[in-house]
């Protein structure tokens, strides 16, 4: 896989058009196009970009080697949910958690990907907001 086509399934993952896509990162769809069709290379400045803005690992993106996201390391979760369970019986968070997961589990395939990509479109706009106001 190139990096254009590596490009590409991060923007499809995340349901962009190449408008959407190039809007989170400051570029032309254009751009984006050229990118994906390998007509242009990356820069470094896009290349920090869509690793910041999508949690894509860097070595990835540049090689295709290794897992496509990042995420916490096993032992960072590991211990997030133990500070939970131990800290957290008597917070409302904590059932909250508990509840979105339960219910999680018992849905259906299709419910959570539907979940999943409500999820996603969330993280994008927020990303798109963040994004927006850094022009102003």
């Amino acid at each position: 896989m190139t990096q254009g086509e590596r490009v590409k399934k991060i923007r499809k993952d995340r349901n962009l058009t190449t408008a959407k896509f190039g809007e989170v990162l400051g570029i032309q769809r254009s751009a984006v196009s050229k990118i994906e069709n390998g007509r242009c290379s990356l820069t470094e400045a896009n290349i920090k970009a869509i690793c910041r803005e999508f949690s894509i690992s860097e070595e990835w993106l540049r090689t295709g080697n290794g897992e496509m996201t990042i995420g916490y390391p096993e032992d960072e979760i590991a211990e997030l949910v133990t500070d939970l369970l131990i800290d957290g019986q008597g917070n409302a968070l904590y059932g909250m958690i508990l509840s979105i997961m339960k219910v999680y589990k018992r849905s259906s395939p299709a419910a959570q990907k539907a979940l999943n990509d409500l999820i996603d479109s969330v993280y994008i706009d927020m990303q798109e907001r963040k994004s927006t106001k850094k022009e102003d």
